[in-house]
């Protein structure tokens, strides 16, 4: 799940994933790319931001798996 940083950043993790984002008052997920989009979990969180890397919102990104070494 989430784990809170110093600032207003938290740190979600997600089957292998690994983002940086912000949360509003209420603890909802902001979306780091259009920052519009507000979400209870990490799951959605992600979804969203696979879509963004497919092009189905306006916004598109590149998306990378960063393997991690161990």
């Amino acid at each position: 799940m989430g784990g809170l940083l110093s600032g207003d950043l938290v740190k979600v993790e997600y089957e292998g994933s690994l983002i940086y984002v912000k949360i509003n008052k209420d603890g909802l997920y902001i979306c780091p790319i259009c920052e519009d989009a507000l979400f209870h979990t990490p799951r959605d969180l992600m979804l969203h931001i696979v879509a963004h890397a497919k092009g189905y919102t306006e916004r598109k990104v590149k998306v990378r798996k960063i393997e991690e070494s161990g």
